[in-house]
Formats: C-alpha cells, sequence, structure tokens
C-alpha cells in the first residue's frame, strides 16, 4: 500500500522544497551579512568575535549537513532523492554556472505543462484540506464555546472567584 495519491506526494516535495530553499535563503542573507561585517572590519576582529564567528558558521554548517543527509523525500528510487540533493547543495552554494548541465537536466524534468498544472491542482487541494479543516476545527470551537457560556452562566459568585477558572476556548485560524 502507497502513501497519498501522486498529486499529495508532489504537493508534499514542493512543501519540502519550497519550505528547504526558504530555509537556506536565510541562513545565505545571514551569512552574507556576518561576512560583510568580517570584511568591513577584518582589521579589528578579536578573539572573542573570531570565536563567535566560528562558532555561527560550525552551527551553519551543521544546519546544512543535517538538512542534505537527513532529508528523506519518500521518493520511489534513492537516486532520485539523491540528484534532488545534490542539485539543492549546488543551489546552496551559488554553483549553478559550474553545474549547468545538471540544472538545466532538473529543470527539464518539471518544467512542462503537466508540472504546471499538477502544481495548480496541489495547490488547489491544499486548500480545500485546510478549509476542511478549519470547518471542522470551528465546529469543535463552537461546541466548546457553548460549553463555556452555559458554564459561566450557571457559576455562582463565590464559585467564581474560589472555583476553578473557566477558559474560554480559541476560535481557531484559517492556516494559509
Amino acid at each position: 500500500m502507497s502513501w497519498g495519491t501522486k498529486e499529495q506526494k508532489g504537493e508534499l516535495l514542493l512543501l519540502g522544497l519550497t519550505a528547504g530553499l526558504s530555509f537556506l535563503n536565510n541562513l545565505s542573507m545571514e551569512s552574507d551579512k556576518y561576512q560583510k561585517e568580517a570584511k568591513e572590519n577584518i582589521n579589528s576582529i578579536d578573539e572573542k568575535e573570531l570565536k563567535r564567528i566560528l562558532e555561527i558558521n560550525e552551527e551553519y554548517s551543521t544546519r546544512i549537513y543535517n538538512l542534505l543527509n537527513d532529508t528523506e523525500l519518500g521518493c520511489k528510487f534513492k537516486k532520485t532523492e539523491e540528484i534532488f540533493l545534490m542539485v539543492i547543495e549546488i543551489i546552496m552554494l551559488d554553483l549553478e554556472y559550474d553545474y549547468y548541465e545538471i540544472i538545466q537536466n532538473f529543470t527539464n524534468s518539471f518544467d512542462n505543462e503537466d508540472f504546471i498544472r499538477s502544481h495548480e491542482l496541489a495547490i488547489k487541494l491544499r486548500e480545500k484540506r485546510l478549509k476542511e479543516e478549519y470547518e471542522e476545527n470551528l465546529k469543535v470551537y463552537q461546541e466548546s464555546l457553548l460549553e463555556y457560556q452555559e458554564k459561566k452562566k450557571s457559576q455562582s459568585f463565590f464559585k467564581s472567584i474560589f472555583g476553578e477558572a473557566l477558559v474560554e476556548p480559541m476560535k481557531p485560524i484559517l492556516r494559509s
């Protein structure tokens, strides 16, 4: 028995890619900021500051290593996963110019109308799932709110002071 439909797997893969690229972009921007600071202060870096920069570098290196080596995409073929992670590493290290053929091959695998249609379908399916999830949470919220209001009405003055505190339920939020 396989997990999910082809569209769900595609959606999951796309979400993972989006999250991973966003994470890597944030790391890259922060790394660039620290590199710029280091270049500006090259002669004035003391031992403590150098140690801090090296610790940050080690932390990011560890994160990247974990991201690339601990990622399991659930691909049918292990080689597909290896290729995908190799492409992510190339992008992270900004080496597209040196690995042009590999990037071109990767891009060709999804640069077509079917991929675009399946992506649009995946977005619609996700929106539908989130809406259904929200509606279910809203039903639970409304039931909890009614129960809360009834308890609040039946609570006497002294019971409200010395009894257990009633906590109003929180309205769910539609995720986007």
